[in-house]
């Protein structure tokens, strides 16, 4: 049994330092977008989505060894992960429950940076839709002298090649 809550430790371990990876990676994020730096932003983007990747996969490992440490204490499948901990031998148990705290933090510090980031990206999004409808103006419907709309018309740029 022991056995079992030291994997869940080394494995919560793995989640805290990928967790931490992909909060650096959101910071770096965070900074490209106000630099509006296209690289950078594709970059870290990637990275996050790698991190997020390996994260799951942890995740998904932790969880079958929780689900075999309640199997063994017959306890029901609901159990919260810090009453399982409370469960585990004397050391064990404050390490654990340490591990969680920490992880807690770190899931509520990248959710905030990647909500900021979430709002920058709109932002410029919008912007950059108000700037194309400036500059490139949707088309008008004219009427032919027949009264049929003219639709080969192009829309008028406020961009033209004379100097």
């Amino acid at each position: 049994m022991q056995n079992l809550f030291q994997q869940l430790r080394d494995c919560l371990n793995i989640q805290k330092n990928i967790a931490i990876k992909l909060f650096k990676a959101s910071q770096q994020h965070l900074e490209a977008l106000k630099r509006n730096n296209h690289t950078d932003i594709k970059a870290t983007a990637g990275r996050q989505e790698i991190l997020t990747g390996e994260l799951v996969k942890i995740q998904n490992t932790c969880s079958g060894l929780q689900d075999e440490i309640k199997n063994e204490l017959g306890l029901p499948a609901g159990t919260a992960l810090s009453a399982l901990s409370e469960s585990a031998p004397g050391f064990l148990s404050h390490e654990l429950l340490t591990l969680i705290q920490e992880l807690r933090n770190l899931f509520v510090k990248i959710q905030d940076i990647n909500e900021i980031n979430n709002i920058l990206t709109q932002n410029a999004l919008s912007f950059n839709e108000r700037l194309i409808n400036i500059l490139l103006p949707k088309q008008r419907l004219t009427y032919k002298e027949n009264g049929v709309i003219d639709e080969k018309q192009p829309g008028i740029s406020r961009l033209n090649l004379t100097v």
